[in-house]
């Protein structure tokens, strides 16, 4: 069974980054910062 958000008329809400959070560079999800293996290449430790 597939939902399809737009038909039923349903939306979505997304939150702005905090302060404690980043996007890792090969993943592309967003960490919580204590997440992150490599600072300079902000790579998670899944991606690591």
């Amino acid at each position: 069974m597939t939902h399809d958000l737009a038909r039923r008329g349903d939306t979505v809400g997304l939150l702005p980054y905090q302060f404690d959070e980043f996007v890792c560079s090969r993943c592309l999800l967003v960490h919580h910062r204590h997440n992150m293996a490599d600072e300079d290449a902000r790579v998670c430790f899944d991606c690591s």
